[in-house]
C-alpha cells in the first residue's frame, strides 16, 4: 500500500485552500471513527452495511468508541498519549459505559485500551486504508489530476452520491474508492436502462399484439352483423346455434373476463364454419 513521506504529505497540504483542508480534516476524522466502530461492533457480531455511518454503528457498542481523531500538523504538547508523550496525530476514545476519556498515539493503541492483538490489527488496518486514500488525493494534487465528468463517461441522467459530490465540490481529485464507485453507478445505470429499454419493448409488442387482437376482433364483429343481417338466415334456422355462440363470445371479450385470444380464436372457428353456409355467400 503506497504511502506518502510525512514531509511530501505536508508541502502538498501546505499548497490546499483553507476549505480544503478543513474538509480533509473532517472526512480523515470521519473515515477513522467509522473504521474503528465497524471492527469493535463486528468483533461483537454486529452484522454493518458497507454503507452505514458511524453513528449507525456505534449504536451496536456500549464500550470503546472513537471520538475524535487529531492532526496537530506538527509534534504538540497540547496533544499527548496517556503515556504523556507529545503527539501530531492524537486519539481520544470514550467508555460509554462509564465515561471513562482515554488519548493515545497509535503506537499505544492496544496499551490504553486493553484490546486484544486481533482488534488492534484491525484497527490499524483500517486506520491505514483511510491514510492511502488521503496519499491519493494529494499525489493526484501533486500531479495536477482534475476531475471530468467525461473521464469516467458518467451518463448526464447519472445521480453522483452526495459525499462524492462534496469532495468534487472543494475541487479535490477523486481517490480510488470513489472512482470504483462511480464506476459500479455507472455500470449499474446502464444495466438498469437496458432492462428498461427491454420492458418498453416488450410492453410495445404486447400493446401491438393487442391492438392488433382488437382489430381482429372489430373485424369479426363486422362479418358476424353481415351473416345476421344475411335475408337467408330465416331459412336456415340450424345456423342460430353458432350465431348465438358467437354472440356469447363476443360479449364475454368485451366484459373482459376470459382469454381473449382464446375467445378470438373460437370466434373464428365459428365464423369460418359460418362462411362456408348460405350465409356467407
Amino acid at each position: 500500500m503506497f504511502h506518502l513521506p510525512p514531509d511530501e504529505r505536508d508541502l502538498i497540504r501546505s499548497e490546499l485552500t483553507a476549505e480544503q483542508l478543513a474538509y480533509l480534516a473532517e472526512t480523515m476524522a470521519r473515515g477513522k471513527r467509522t473504521a474503528f466502530a465497524r471492527v469493535m461492533a463486528e468483533a461483537k457480531g454486529a452484522d454493518i452495511s458497507n454503507d452505514a455511518s458511524y453513528e449507525e454503528i456505534e449504536a451496536h457498542l456500549s464500550e470503546w468508541v472513537l471520538d475524535q481523531y487529531i492532526d496537530a500538523g506538527h509534534v504538540s504538547s497540547e496533544h499527548r498519549c496517556e503515556c504523556g508523550r507529545s503527539l501530531r496525530h492524537q486519539y481520544i476514545v470514550i467508555q460509554k459505559s462509564t465515561g471513562e476519556i482515554r488519548s493515545f498515539g497509535i503506537t499505544h493503541l492496544q496499551e490504553h485500551t486493553g484490546f486484544d492483538a486481533t482488534i488492534v490489527s484491525l484497527i490499524k488496518k483500517g486506520f491505514e486504508a483511510i491514510d492511502y486514500e488521503l496519499d491519493q488525493v494529494l499525489s493526484k494534487v501533486r500531479d495536477g489530476w482534475k476531475y471530468d465528468r467525461e473521464f469516467l463517461n458518467l451518463p448526464p441522467e447519472l445521480e453522483v452520491p452526495s459525499d462524492i459530490k462534496r469532495h468534487m465540490a472543494v475541487g479535490l481529485p477523486l481517490h480510488d474508492g470513489f472512482i470504483r464507485r462511480l464506476k459500479a453507478l455507472k455500470r449499474d445505470y446502464e444495466q438498469d436502462m437496458v432492462q428498461k429499454r427491454r420492458e418498453e419493448q416488450a410492453r410495445q409488442r404486447e400493446k401491438a399484439a393487442g391492438m392488433e387482437l382488437m382489430n381482429k376482433f372489430h373485424r369479426m364483429v363486422e362479418q358476424l352483423e353481415q351473416y345476421k343481417s344475411s335475408p337467408r338466415r330465416e331459412l336456415y334456422p340450424g345456423l342460430e346455434i353458432n350465431l348465438a355462440r358467437c354472440d356469447e363470445l363476443i360479449r364475454r371479450i368485451e366484459d373482459g373476463d376470459v382469454d381473449t385470444k382464446d375467445c378470438l380464436d373460437r370466434l373464428s372457428s365459428l365464423l369460418m364454419s359460418l362462411s362456408y353456409s348460405p350465409l356467407g355467400r
